[in-house]
């Protein structure tokens, strides 16, 4: 099965990413980290997380307009976060594991 601990662990980038934060105006901005980002063991939590966020959402929206926003922010992290080579390399995994996904039960 696909999870985002396999996502990241086969394609993670080596080279130096960068961090994004809220910035003070509400929009986001970047800081290069020349360390690169460590994957923490805290990504389950962060799904769990997600799911319950998405629970809230799904009173007032549909399960695809969820769905699009976060594929959209998700992919906007990647590109603006790594590489263009790692933004290729993950969304090229993404691609090739698409059959392991499954539905929700």
């Amino acid at each position: 099965m696909i999870t985002a601990k396999s996502i990241i662990n086969q394609t993670y980038p080596s080279t130096p990413t960068k961090n994004i934060f809220k910035s003070s105006n509400g929009g986001l901005k970047e800081n290069t980290n020349t360390e690169g980002i460590k994957m923490l063991d805290s990504t389950d939590e962060l799904y769990k997380k997600y799911m319950s966020f998405n629970s809230i959402m799904l009173e007032d929206h549909r399960a695809l307009e969820i769905a699009a926003v976060m594929i959209i922010q998700g992919l906007t992290f990647y590109r603006t976060c790594m590489s263009e080579e790692d933004y290729q390399r993950i969304t090229k995994s993404i691609y090739e594991k698409r059959d392991e996904v499954k539905t929700f039960e």
